[in-house]
């Protein structure tokens, strides 16, 4: 039989939430009346039979079977109430209890009549099934109800039914609950009897007989407070009447409890059965992640996905997930633990951004005052597939040092293993081994340590630690009189390099006008420009005031701005981009300013006004030209009242005063490109930029007489800071983006890098794969790349190697040397960043097993660069530097010219790369001339 049971403390909660919620649970308890209620009173028959189980579940399979389940395992994790001992619920469930091959009628028989509490689920689809019985017809459903009834009658059963409702979908898909309400079914029922009617009682009658019991209405989604209704009932009402009848009064004794570390649930050695322990794979769910568990998707800890027994204590046997959780426990926390000795190795032939650790094997000591205090500690983990344990100095009397503690191995060559090392019979030490298919030889380390001879709670103490120093991959050093040879070309670059604008003050003595007879003037403040490239717009802001010399109040009705390109001697000479011309269906947001003036559609005027005049009425007035502007096309005759209660025009000027004012003119900058820029806003003029011109807008006012008056603003161009290398950087590449006048860079460092690595207690870590080399950075992407991704690199080069054909072999320069791409072991997103595209090609010496240089392109739509980086020696090759006048091995290198015709192609679409010949090839939507390439560009650090 499976039982199931609950986590310490867990029965005194359930009694005190019972004692607490009494009044709570009869509220959930929804009851049928009946005739008989007072039967749960009387005495129970003297002639009963022995009890085996506490509870018998009635259901049929085909429609109730999972909700069975699920109550079954929900009722077998709780215990009885009011119990000076834990007594665990026993359910009768025959897909639990029956035994194949045995009559298992008579098994269910000897069950039901075996048990305290009958509990049938009673749902519409089970009585539906019941609507075409027919005299001497099969029905266990119908076999089991009869019987309980009838022994309810004797008194030897009592009997709760279980109303299950029903959900239903609505028209639009919602999935709404319906509580059981088919009490009719027992007056449809036919009046027939089964076949071997142990009562000879109909099936109508029995259903009616069990429609009059009090029952608990139950949804099958949201079991649990149903479930403490059953307990309380059965607890207080059942228990006690058939507890001198349970057949094994010795289970009502002092019979130890242990705990299960796989449930957290208590169990005894008798109940301790195949199945009765239900747990999951892996640790509780992260609500910041999820609200499941990722090992079935249930949200339920007590529903676990995996059976077996209960265990009291930890174990490696198999998975669970409460062992994840106590390892972290203690593993995780500095004030819980120690490590002593650390060893790790990677698998260099597959590639990880988790580099290095394919394989990790730890040694360490439990401290503080819990009760895993004062223990020595031994992890591993081989590609996610841990063993833990933890040991007390007893415990290490039967130590076996001819057998590992631990062995753990992938089928990719990747092991790790823990040996005890013993003198004189007693522990006094490990062993800590690793290595994976790439690996030379084996990590090796010893420990040995020593027990304090009074305990501290601190554990065993470390007495030395010994790493055998061997080669790991192989690398091997150069001597002084040797070196690699790159190409003499550094950096190349393709497409044109920006030029920045020449910056200037504003100038702020440009004219303002006035109408003949008009008292009103403007006065610009202060000018603002800002780019929006969402809706490829410049907004051109303008504060002024506008001033009124007159004695009488006047109005502001109107107001329009015209743009141009200054253009003069003051400014760098005008670049008019190639801009097509417009289609016939395009509309007016695409402009193009020239040295004339244009209409900007959209004006907006706003200001504070103080209280209106009376309105006036407004008079129409004639074409007004002004010397050395367009003309202006006035508007129709305009009648219409000033009002000052809006935040725009039409403003009030008061008398011998002045108006603060601010204006807003955009001017469309579709035609002038720009999409895709990457920022919202930007803090200059798009036209500006693209023609090296400074803009100027003329503002034209309008009074309430028909008279206009205004004033020209100039918006130069801003200073732009081109972003620079970082002080520490080695090597860097420019990649520039003519459209957002900006600079972006690829940049390497090798220095204080080592300060980001992980402690370790390995003095040979340079070894290790997970040792840092050189940080790369280009915008916001930033890696460290550690000898193992060079490790990987090498490995991809000798594949790609083997399927080389000889030919080209040799002319890439010889056996001993190979290129290959390698972005995917350097650049996520295959080498885009933003609007970037990158590209990594791998020099090796594949005789000295190392990468001796990085061929890095950077490119954009305006530009592209490339440039080569030498790798700073590292692995096997640092250790063994002292040695390497020994090694006598030249270096073979890779022919670069090789290199650059077989790339060239790497980076597709516009710009064209440059080409072997060193001539720049246009790139698309820019006019420029074709130069060659320079053997070096030099940018300064302030661009």
């Amino acid at each position: 039989m499976t039982t199931t049971t609950t986590t310490n403390g867990d029965t005194a909660n359930a009694a005190a939430e019972a004692a607490e919620g009494a009044d709570g649970a009869a509220g959930n308890i929804n009851s049928i009346t009946t005739t008989d209620a007072a039967a749960a009173d009387e005495p129970v028959s003297e002639e009963i039979t022995q009890k085996l189980f506490h509870i018998f579940i009635s259901y049929r399979v085909r429609t109730d079977a999972e909700l069975a389940e699920k109550l079954c395992d929900k009722l077998q994790s709780l215990s009885i109430l009011n119990e000076q001992r834990d007594i665990r619920i026993r359910c009768f469930l025959d897909k639990q209890n029956l035994t194949q091959g045995e009559d298992f009628e008579a098994e269910f028989m000897a069950g039901l009549t075996g048990s305290c509490l009958f509990l049938p689920l009673v749902s519409e689809e089970c009585l539906r099934s019941m609507l075409n019985l027919r005299d001497g017809g099969e029905d266990n459903v119908i076999r089991e109800w009869e019987t309980a009834v009838a022994m309810r009658a004797k008194r030897e059963i009592d009997i709760i039914p279980i109303l299950v409702g029903s959900f239903e979908t609505t028209a639009d898909g919602l999935r709404l609950y319906k509580r059981f309400s088919a009490f009719w079914f027992a007056n449809e029922i036919p009046p027939v009897l089964i076949s071997n009617s142990p009562t000879n009682t109909t099936a109508k009658d029995t259903v009616s007989s069990l429609f009059r019991l009090q029952g608990i209405f139950l949804n099958p989604s949201e079991l649990s407070d149903k479930i403490t209704a059953i307990i309380n009932r059965f607890s207080t009402d059942v228990w006690p009447k058939y507890r001198p009848f349970w057949a094994n009064q010795e289970d009502l004794g002092a019979e130890p409890v242990y705990t299960c570390v796989q449930c957290f649930k208590d169990f005894t050695r008798s109940t301790n059965a195949d199945g009765s322990c239900r747990f999951h794979l892996t640790d509780g769910p992260k609500p910041e992640w999820s609200s499941e568990y990722a090992c079935c998707g249930s949200a339920d800890p007590e529903m676990g996905c995996t059976r077996n027994k209960h265990r009291a204590k930890h174990h490696n046997d198999y998975q669970y997930g409460q062992r994840i959780v106590w390892m972290a426990s203690i593993r995780n926390y500095t004030d819980r633990s120690e490590a002593l000795a650390e060893l790790y190795v990677g698998d260099d032939s597959l590639f990880s951004w988790s580099i290095g650790r394919d394989a990790v094997v730890e040694v360490g000591r439990t401290v503080g005052s819990r009760d895993f205090a004062d223990k020595l500690y031994i992890y591993g983990n081989v590609r996610g597939h841990t063993w833990f344990n933890v040991f007390a100095k007893d415990e290490m009397g039967t130590a076996d040092d001819k057998k590992p503690i631990f062995r753990l191995s992938h089928f990719s060559g990747v092991w790790a293993e823990a040996n005890w090392l013993v003198f004189d019979g007693e522990v006094s030490g490990v062993r800590l081994s690793c290595g994976s298919a790439t690996s030379l030889n084996p990590r090796v380390c010893r420990i040995r340590f020593a027990w304090p001879e009074h305990t501290d709670g601190e554990g065993p103490r470390e007495v030395f630690t010994e790493y055998e120093d061997t080669p790991v991959f192989g690398e091997l050093p150069l001597s002084p009189s040797t070196n690699h040879t790159l190409p003499k070309t550094e950096i190349l670059v393709a497409g044109p390099t920006l030029v920045l604008p020449s910056p200037r003050k504003r100038d702020t003595n440009l004219p303002v006008w006035s109408s003949p007879g008009c008292p009103l003037r403007l006065k610009v403040s202060n000018v603002e420009v800002r780019h929006h490239s969402y809706t490829d717009r410049d907004f051109f802001h303008v504060d002024a005031v506008v001033i009124n010399s007159s004695s009488e109040v006047s109005s502001v009705l109107d107001a329009r701005a015209f743009a141009k390109l200054r253009g003069d001697d003051s400014d760098p000479p005008l670049i008019f981009p190639d801009i097509p011309p417009p289609d016939e269906d395009e509309d007016e947001t695409w402009v193009t300013l020239t040295r004339s003036w244009l209409t900007v559609n959209g004006t907006e005027a706003k200001g504070e006004a103080p209280p209106a005049p009376p309105p006036v009425p407004l008079q129409p007035v004639a074409p007004i030209v002004r010397p050395g502007f367009r003309p202006i096309i006035p508007p129709p005759p305009i009648y219409r009242p000033v009002k000052v209660e809006a935040p725009g025009l039409p403003l009030v000027v008061p008398a011998n005063g002045g108006l603060a004012m601010s204006f807003k003119a955009a001017v469309p900058t579709r035609r002038y490109g720009g999409k895709n820029v990457g920022t919202t806003w930007l803090n200059f003029s798009w036209i500006g930029m693209k023609t090296r011109s400074p803009v100027l807008l003329d503002l034209e006012l309008e009074d309430a007489s028909g008279r206009t008056f205004g004033g020209m603003a100039e918006f130069v161009l801003p200073k732009v800071k081109l972003n620079a290398p970082e002080p520490d950087t080695e090597f860097w590449l420019p990649c520039d983006e003519l459209d957002r006048f900006d600079r972006s860079l690829l940049q390497i460092t090798s220095k204080n890098v080592l300060s980001e690595f992980r402690s370790s207690t390995d003095p040979s870590s340079p070894r290790n794969s997970d040792y840092p080399v050189f940080r790369l950075r280009c915008v916001t992407f930033s890696v460290v790349i550690c000898v193992g991704h060079l490790r990987n690199m090498a490995n991809e080069a000798v594949r790609v190697r083997a399927n080389t054909p000889h030919n080209k072999v040799q002319a890439q320069g010889g056996e001993h040397a190979a290129f290959v791409d390698v972005s995917k072991f350097v650049f996520p997103d295959s080498g885009t960043v933003g609007s970037l595209r990158l590209r990594a090609v791998a020099l090796v010496d594949l005789r000295r097993k190392v990468v001796y240089a990085l061929r890095f392109e950077i490119a954009n739509a305006s530009m592209h660069a490339v440039g080569y980086y030498p790798v700073p020696v590292y692995g096997d090759a640092l250790i063994d530097a002292p040695r390497a006048a020994e090694t006598g091995v030249p270096p073979a290198d890779v022919d670069a010219a090789a290199v650059e015709a077989d790339v060239r192609w790497s980076v597709p679409g516009p710009p064209k790369v440059w080409s072997p010949d060193g001539v720049q090839e246009g790139v698309e939507g820019i006019t420029q001339s074709t130069a060659p390439v320079a053997p070096r560009v030099t940018f300064d650090k302030d661009g």
